[in-house]
């Protein structure tokens, strides 16, 4: 059984859910555009601002568009007009000694899109679990393959039924290649009694625990510029 297929990591979408983020800019785009253009200028407007401030520095950013996502993630595209956006951004990040690092984040959760549809910036929805503050675990999480939304969900109700030692342990018995029990709190849920699988991080599925490990890919929002 193969690892489900998707773009969600489950450190972005508490990240999203539980932070407390404002609003630091915003504008009116002079003529109408195709989102996926738009989308790529407002990665350039990033850019120019870090730029200014002195640039010489990593940073993250989240952005919903896949196609955002990956063409700045690669630095070219097939299309045409994605090119000249593409082009700023590599001369800026050039220029600016600039190292971005950029991830999906669905359009549901994306805090930035709030602006965008004359509201107000969303508050936290739930607290911060409390291995969001311990970098080991935070590596580890986002060294995993991105997930589906439903699987990104149970995902989350593992971390939080495990904690940060839970979490930790996990870590060590799936580094050695121990054949793990599921958590007595999901005994019943269909597919995912006892049996002879073995639980991996990047889903609460059954699947083989030899799989593949994917960097960190490279973070953004929408229209308007938002810090944590």
């Amino acid at each position: 059984m193969r690892p489900p297929v998707g773009s969600e990591r489950l450190v972005i979408n508490e990240l999203l859910m539980s932070g407390s983020w404002e609003e630091l800019r915003r504008w009116a785009w002079r003529s109408p555009g195709h989102i996926d253009i738009l989308e790529s200028n407002v990665v350039v407007h990033l850019l120019e601002g870090l730029v200014r401030d002195g640039g010489d520095r990593r940073f993250a950013a989240l952005i919903d568009s896949r196609v955002t996502l990956c063409s700045q993630a690669k630095g070219r595209s097939s299309s045409r007009a994605l090119t000249r956006p593409l082009e700023k951004s590599c001369a800026l990040q050039i220029a600016g000694s600039l190292y971005p690092s950029y991830s999906f984040a669905p359009s549901r959760l994306n805090v930035a899109d709030d602006p965008t549809r004359r509201q107000a910036v969303r508050a936290a929805c739930r607290p911060r679990p409390d291995w969001l503050e311990h970098a080991d675990l935070l590596d580890w999480l986002l060294t995993r393959l991105p997930t589906a939304k439903a699987c990104a969900a149970w995902l989350r109700l593992v971390c939080l039924l495990l904690g940060s030692s839970g979490l930790r342990a996990l870590r060590t018995a799936l580094a050695e290649g121990r054949r793990l029990a599921p958590a007595p709190a999901l005994c019943g849920v269909p597919g995912q009694g006892s049996g002879g699988g073995r639980w991996t991080a990047t889903g609460v599925a059954r699947v083989p625990v030899k799989s593949e490990k994917s960097e960190f890919a490279p973070v953004f929002h929408r229209a308007g510029l938002l810090h944590h």
